[in-house]
C-alpha cells in the first residue's frame, strides 16, 4: 500500500479575514473618547477573545461571516508612565476617571450596536451578530 503525504500551507489569515468568502461582510471596531489609552476586550477577525491596551482613536476593520457573533469592551484605565530624565519621574496619562470612551461597531458601513462610558473607570461594551 502506498501513502502519499500532502501538506498544505496557510498563509495569512482565516477566511474571516477574506471579503471573497461567501456572505462576508465587512465588520469595522471603533473606539473613540476624550481619554487617550483603554483597556480594551474584543471578539477578533478569528473569533478568538482577545484583551490589550490601545492608544485612542482606535479603529480595526476586518470581514466576517453572517452569523458570526461581535464583541468589544473597552473600560477607562488609569494610565501611567515613566520619563528618564534628571530625576526619573511618574506621569499620569489618564486618571480612569475622568472623561469618556465610546465604542462602536460597524457592519456592512450601519452601525450595528455603540455604547458609552463616562462613570469613573466606566465600561461600554457593543456586540451583535453579523446579520445575513
Amino acid at each position: 500500500m502506498r501513502k502519499t503525504l500532502i501538506a498544505l500551507a496557510f498563509l495569512g489569515s482565516t477566511t474571516f479575514n477574506v471579503p471573497a468568502a461567501e456572505g462576508a461582510r465587512e465588520v469595522e471596531y471603533e473606539i473613540t473618547g476624550t481619554i487617550h489609552y483603554a483597556n480594551l476586550t474584543r471578539k477578533n477577525a478569528d473569533g478568538a477573545s482577545e484583551q490589550r491596551q490601545e492608544k485612542l482613536p482606535y479603529s480595526d476593520k476586518f470581514y466576517a461571516a453572517p452569523g458570526t457573533s461581535l464583541y468589544l469592551s473597552v473600560q477607562k484605565a488609569r494610565i501611567t508612565k515613566t520619563e528618564d530624565g534628571f530625576a526619573r519621574r511618574t506621569v499620569l496619562i489618564d486618571d480612569g476617571v475622568e472623561g469618556t470612551v465610546h465604542v462602536l461597531i460597524r457592519v456592512g458601513g450601519k452601525i450595528l450596536q455603540e455604547a458609552e462610558a463616562s462613570a469613573p473607570y466606566g465600561i461600554a461594551t457593543a456586540s451583535g451578530v453579523v446579520p445575513e
